[in-house]
């Protein structure tokens, strides 16, 4: 997941598709329908025209909804092992090792030695993507806001261990 999201991509496609067209882009897909009906109906397209508009605007929200459910999937997916995997003392520790920190005799202390001197993103962490490690606290946050590929603060708020590892980003 290092890359942008899907819904995000999509999203953008289509914010620049009603742009060009001079229509507001709204996440709700009523409202937008609402703003795509308004236009339409102020420069006279015709009816052809707004027929299949419609129906590509369909299309887009179905694609942004089914690409926002598997990534919450795969957020669920991510959660899951991370936790598993930051619960144990002996996993913490190799994590600390990889990185080239010293080991630490508890998993409480483990994990405040990961948060405070290792700054990575939680998917690379799990991807196992180590060299997307960084060497300050700003330049992981401008890693994760030029990538858009932060985890879910609601999410890992769900889990204790992955809340250990949240950092203040904005």
């Amino acid at each position: 997941m290092a890359t942008i999201k899907k819904s995000i991509e999509l999203k953008s496609e289509l914010k620049s598709s009603l742009r060009t067209r001079g229509i507001e882009y709204s996440d709700n897909r009523y409202t937008c329908m609402v703003n795509f009906e308004t236009t339409a109906t102020v420069r006279l397209w015709r009816a052809k025209t707004i027929t299949a508009y419609k129906k590509y605007l369909e299309e887009m929200f179905d694609k942004i909804n089914m690409a926002l459910i598997e990534e919450a999937t795969e957020d669920e997916r991510v959660a899951s092992v991370m936790e598993k995997k930051l619960s144990d003392l002996s996993t913490l520790n190799s994590y600390l090792y990889i990185f080239g920190e010293p080991l630490q005799p508890s998993v409480r202390k483990a994990r405040a030695h990961l948060k405070s001197h290792v700054f990575i993103g939680i998917y690379d962490l799990e991807a196992a993507r180590y060299d997307l490690r960084h060497e300050t606290l700003s330049a992981l946050k401008a890693y994760l806001k030029r990538g858009k590929n932060m985890y879910p603060r609601k999410d890992a708020k769900k889990y204790p261990n992955l809340c250990a590892f949240l950092q203040r980003i904005y």
